[in-house]
């Protein structure tokens, strides 16, 4: 670690092969809480990730159904467009306003609307059919509960911080979502579900695409997600023109605290 300017780390993530570039810009003495990360209680030292070649990280393509967008069935009849999109990690994107719901509640909200729960996992377990996770729906919860993950997006829109307890205006954001892991509904914004967004944002067709509206052909690109607990920012760096694989990095701003001390010895 160099003793001021920028040091850049590369990491391997053992369980999928990607490689993220950590970038901090601090002088070593200075390290100490200085910057606070929404969704976060504690501050920090702003550190920069690069999620180098994020596609396909579980199925080895960014669009693992092969399609921008697919719409499944519900059982009642209704038909609901959703986007799997493999970036960081598998998300399913569907649009707030087809479920009934806005993108933009807060934790206590969601937790306290009947049946939203059961109609996302019906989503979330159709579409990890369609993506070749699990043969039959049925299967989906007890073989692949954590995979896809599922997200819903709506337009950017006034709404409170559940951290903060304040109001954020909607210019502060490009869109608002929410995301359900292991059947619970987050209280923030995982960065894998940032890279995910940040990706499907630059696919034409996909649900967050048409949320969003189209970002261009610019190598880099704004993406700022507005999530229960504030707003996550992320950079999308895209090849030009797009090809089977456009996302070649999202890096995401997150803080990093010391948390030990100490010397290992290594023979």
């Amino acid at each position: 670690y160099p003793s001021f300017g920028r040091a850049e780390i590369r990491l391997l993530n053992r369980n999928t092969g990607a490689i993220t570039l950590a970038g901090i810009e601090r002088r070593r003495r200075e390290y100490g809480a200085s910057i606070v990360s929404s969704g976060m209680q504690d501050t920090g030292v702003c550190v920069n990730l690069r999620f180098e070649n994020p596609a396909g990280t579980h199925s080895g393509k960014l669009l693992p159904t092969g399609n921008a967008a697919d719409t499944i069935e519900l059982d009642n009849g209704q038909r609901v467009r959703c986007s799997v999109v493999d970036a960081g990690a598998m998300y399913v994107f569907v649009r707030a306003s087809d479920i009934d719901l806005t993108g933009a509640e807060t934790f206590a909200e969601l937790s306290s609307i009947s049946g939203a729960m059961h109609t996302l996992e019906m989503i979330r377990a159709r579409a990890a059919v369609l993506a070749g996770v699990v043969d039959h729906d049925d299967q989906a919860l007890l073989l692949s509960p954590d995979v896809p993950k599922l997200a819903f997006v709506g337009p950017p829109v006034m709404r409170m911080d559940d951290d903060a307890n304040e109001m954020i205006d909607a210019s502060a954001m490009d869109l608002v979502s929410r995301i359900i892991s292991t059947q619970k509904f987050h209280r923030a914004y995982a960065v894998t579900a940032a890279v995910a967004t940040a990706a499907a944002a630059t696919v034409a067709g996909t649900t967050v695409h048409e949320v969003i509206g189209s970002i261009g052909n610019r190598d880099l690109q704004r993406v700022r997600i507005g999530h229960p607990a504030g707003i996550l920012d992320c950079l999308v760096h895209c090849y030009a023109p797009a090809g089977e694989h456009p996302v070649k990095a999202v890096t995401v701003t997150r803080t990093a605290r010391r948390i030990m001390e100490g010397m290992v010895y290594i023979p």
